[in-house]
């Protein structure tokens, strides 16, 4: 089963992105089958060099709202942008040819087992989100078919 989750490099808790990037790309080759691709929005760097190193498939990608975004300031900018690339990931793995069920979540994640095939018997009809105490949506978990 494919894995994805977003990285937004001008996000402002960048340094402690790479930190829980690395947890959960750690956990999820050591204790899963996931094959793990990254949407990036951002530089190449240390980061991604490790990424790719890891075996993950970094894809660059921003999403179609930054221009209005970044009208909006700075602050809406480097929240909104990173939001918007793991709503954006359908079209991303559209654009790259997979068809597959996949998995999305955030990176603050840690695999401690392998949850495929788990997760390869959930069918569903309907995909739903949560607002979260700052009223945002929380998408941290999905698994989109």
């Amino acid at each position: 089963m494919k894995w994805f989750f977003a990285l937004n490099e001008s996000s402002p808790s960048w340094v402690e992105d790479v930190k829980l990037t690395k947890v959960a790309v750690y956990t999820a080759l050591q204790n899963t089958s996931l094959e793990p691709f990254c949407v990036y929005d951002g530089s190449e760097n240390a980061l991604t060099d490790w990424l790719r190193s890891q075996g993950v498939k970094v894809i660059h990608h921003r999403t179609c709202h930054y221009d209005k975004l970044a009208a909006l300031g700075d602050r809406h900018l480097q929240i909104g942008a990173g939001s918007f690339l793991s709503v954006e990931v359908p079209k991303v793995a559209e654009k790259i040819g997979l068809e597959e069920p996949l998995l999305l979540t955030d990176i603050a994640v840690m695999f401690m087992k392998n949850v495929v095939e788990y997760l390869q018997e959930v069918k569903f009809d309907y995909l739903a989100v949560a607002r979260d105490s700052e009223n945002q949506i929380n998408s941290q978990l999905l698994l989109l078919q």
